[in-house]
């Protein structure tokens, strides 16, 4: 990815899956501000994906059900 992305703020939902983690590690590498969301509760996300242990200054994780309008207005605002 090209240098377009640092510090840009990025939203990946289902970023728990083996593309959303794929995606959002791309993301990172370009050094984007990356937030994910998935249905998990974090500390499940944090047992499914190590990365979200780690002292990440540009990595942010929220629990989201997509299919709920108020919860992603929430996590975009």
């Amino acid at each position: 990815m090209r240098a377009e992305y640092k510090n840009k703020v990025v939203l990946i939902s289902g970023g728990l899956g083996d593309i959303g983690r794929a995606i959002a590690e791309a993301f990172l590498k370009a050094e984007a501000i990356v937030c994910i969301a998935d249905r998990f509760v974090p500390a499940l996300a944090k047992e499914r994906w190590s990365l979200l242990d780690e002292s990440q200054t540009n990595l942010f994780y929220d629990q989201v059900d997509v299919t709920d309008a108020d919860q992603v207005e929430s996590w975009v605002d």
